[in-house]
Formats: C-alpha cells, sequence, structure tokens
C-alpha cells in the first residue's frame, strides 16, 4: 500500500500458515504470496549454518529418484483413529529413515568461477559488459539458522522457501527434499524440509 514504509514494502514476505490449515488444507499454501517458513533436518553428517542457500533439485538428481524407490518409516505423528481414512492430525516431527539410502554419496560441488575473483572483475569493469554468474541449481531459499542439533543428533535448521518452488519438490509425507549449500563451500548437500506453522516453536 501507498502507507508502507520503503524498508517495510522490501521485506521479504515470509507466511507461517495455521497448524489447521496445513493438516486440513495444505494445498492452500501455494496460494501464499513470496516464501514460506520451513524447519529443516539433514539426513547425512553436513551441518547447514546460518544463511546457507536451499536450491531446488533437477529431474536428473538423484534426490527425487532416492524417495520415489525407497520405503522408509515416517518419523513422530501419524493419522490417528480407526475405521475411514482420515487426514493427519498432526505434523510428522522428523523426515522418514531410508535405510538404503547412502546419503553421504549423494554430493554436488558447484564450479569455481574464476571470473568473479576481484582482480579479474577489477579488469573487466571498463572493458567487458557484466555477466550474470548462475548456481549449479536454481536457488530457491535460505537459511536463517542451523547448527549440529545434540538433540536431534543431525545438523538442523530454520528458513525460508519460496512458495512457487516448494510443490515441485520431491515429497515423503510432509517432508520435502532439497539441496542445500554453506556459503563457504561449494558442496551441496541433501536435506529435508517441512512446513513450520505459526503455532509450532523453532524447534
Amino acid at each position: 500500500s501507498s502507507s508502507e514504509k520503503p524498508a517495510d514494502a522490501a521485506r521479504l514476505q515470509v507466511c507461517r500458515p495455521s497448524l489447521a490449515l496445513l493438516l486440513t488444507q495444505p494445498q492452500q499454501l501455494l496460494a501464499q504470496p513470496g516464501f514460506v517458513a520451513v524447519t529443516l533436518r539433514c539426513p547425512g553428517r553436513s551441518t547447514p549454518r546460518g544463511v546457507s542457500h536451499l536450491f531446488q533439485p533437477l529431474s536428473e538428481d538423484s534426490l527425487g529418484a532416492a524417495v520415489s524407490s525407497s520405503s522408509g518409516t515416517k518419523g513422530g505423528g501419524a493419522t490417528k483413529g480407526k475405521g475411514k481414512a482420515r487426514g493427519p492430525t498432526e505434523l510428522e516431527s522428523d523426515p522418514p529413515h531410508f535405510t538404503e539410502v547412502d546419503w553421504e554419496a549423494m554430493r554436488l560441488e558447484e564450479p569455481p568461477h574464476y571470473s568473479q575473483r576481484r582482480r579479474r572483475l577489477r579488469q573487466q569493469e571498463s572493458s567487458a559488459p557484466k555477466r550474470d554468474i548462475s548456481a549449479l541449481r536454481p536457488l530457491i531459499g535460505f537459511v536463517t539458522s542451523g547448527c549440529f542439533s545434540h538433540r536431534q543428533g543431525r545438523g538442523a535448521a530454520v528458513g525460508a522457501v519460496a512458495v512457487s518452488a516448494w510443490a515441485s519438490l520431491p515429497a515423503a509425507g510432509q517432508w520435502r527434499l532439497l539441496w542445500a549449500r554453506n556459503t563457504a563451500s561449494p558442496v551441496y548437500f541433501p536435506i529435508w524440509a517441512r512446513c513450520l506453522p505459526s503455532d509450532e516453536g523453532f524447534g
């Protein structure tokens, strides 16, 4: 609106839908603008850090194949009640556990961008037009806070993912699989993401 301050207008819109909406009408999430808040868990030994980047897997990546071909055990949170099948009554606290998947073997490495070194950039400023350097995979989100969680026994984090990319991520139950990369490393590693509702703590 016209009454918004410039800083507010430029701020990213991160939605945290209610728990009831996620459980009963998860498709409504796709109508939200901007980003959706997520909680993140690493299936391997990697640890996401603050301001790490989140990337969308491509169809040729092994992440989607691992999810579709594996029979994992779901984490905490399940459908309750007997008789007629119902939707889930609570969020899954942990991502599925795929015992046959070697998560440590699932890695990508960003190629070095030598043209982006400061000395070369200074040399190119006056002689050549600027070039857009894209990452190995499409950037779709970011980590706001991350560390190794002793309670979880793995790397854990919170962050945000673009709503426009959320539906296309490989899914297993309420969790979706994507790539993460720490800013100081060229290595991409797999990470699970699940929507973080407004009435749940950050974990």
